[in-house]
């Protein structure tokens, strides 16, 4: 063998393969610096429009926008509870062009809620930060027999799987198993291809209640179609004072609200994920922003982009040892 000629091989290979990194590494840095204006940025939802998380990808659309120039649009693909369009959010291609909005719904309950998720939520994605923190009302249609909370868990104690809830995510869904499980009610779950459509349903009367985002629920019970019994935060909320907590109603382990943040598929360029969360952090921080999500009632909650992987990680376990404990099986 010659030595000499194997030497001089392993050299010249080492040598390219060093120009192919540079090279790698110079358009990564050159596209970090010219991100977003290469193409347009798409904002992957996996729900229905007329829902919190759809608001609060379109305010973030045009933050970021404002904020890093280029174009950001919103892509909703609702379907299977949020299960599809989230899993092509985490087969997208990994150049900063595919963003995805990540929720309690989708990344913590999902993996518990159904024997098939077709995504890791930890692995397939790098979370960049989080937006907001939204609570829940346990509504009912406006005819409903029953005036307050307790009025309406006496009348499910005495009408057993006579009561239906629609469910468009799995939030909405576990929110409703959940207090059936505390209050000790046999309900039957309706499940929907996005939320809105679950409220039309409970409007009309085709089921009889719903555990639903504030933001969702608040424009139909001002007009009076749906009667709000009590919500899911531990106090009341200022701009429904009137409506009772479950907490204070005789359960005081009820709390339940839901985090909605954004993600990019795992891959994605570390500094156009700073970039990201940056510009989210610091948009979600100005007045004027928060103002505009106020008079949604949707609250904002910041996380830094470590701050939002760790929190992922932690809710994950948190949630396992609760669907342990509340003895619910996968579907």
């Amino acid at each position: 063998m010659n030595y000499t000629t194997l030497g001089s091989k392993l050299g010249r290979r080492i040598v390219l393969q060093s120009i192919a990194m540079a090279t790698f590494a110079g358009r990564v840095a050159a596209q970090a610096i010219d991100y977003p204006k290469a193409q347009t940025v798409k904002i992957l939802l996996p729900f229905a429009a007329g829902s919190a998380s759809d608001t609060t990808a379109r305010f973030m659309a045009e933050e970021l926008q404002k904020s890093l120039g280029g174009n950001f649009v919103v892509d909703n693909r609702p379907g299977a509870n949020g299960l599809i369009g989230t899993e092509q959010g985490a087969k997208s291609i990994p150049n900063g062009y595919t963003l995805i909005m990540t929720s309690s719904s989708t990344h913590s309950l999902a993996p518990f809620l159904y024997k098939k998720v077709p995504y890791d939520p930890v692995k397939d994605f790098i979370h960049i930060g989080n937006c907001i923190d939204l609570p829940f009302v346990l509504a009912v249609k406006s005819d409903f027999p029953a005036n307050n909370f307790q009025e309406f868990i006496d009348y499910a104690r005495k009408n057993p799987d006579k009561l239906a809830y629609g469910y468009g995510t799995p939030s909405s869904q576990l929110g409703a198993q959940l207090l059936g499980s505390m209050a000790g009610i046999q309900t039957l779950g309706v499940s929907y291809k996005s939320h809105p459509a679950a409220v039309t349903d409970l409007i009309s009367g085709q089921t009889q209640f719903m555990i639903l985002d504030i933001s969702a629920a608040l424009t139909q019970i001002k007009a009076g179609r749906l009667r709000a019994l009590a919500v899911t935060s531990t106090k009341r909320l200022s701009f429904m004072a009137e409506v009772p907590s479950i907490a204070e109603s005789g359960y005081p382990e009820y709390q339940y609200s839901a985090w909605i943040g954004m993600a990019a598929p795992v891959g994605t360029p570390k500094t156009i994920i700073e970039k990201l969360s940056a510009a989210i952090q610091k948009q979600l921080s100005m007045p004027e922003v928060n103002q505009r999500f106020s008079a949604q009632n949707i609250p904002i909650a910041i996380n830094t982009q470590q701050e939002q992987e760790n929190f992922v990680k932690s809710n994950l376990e948190v949630w396992r040892k609760r669907f342990k404990e509340w003895k619910i099986e996968p579907q």
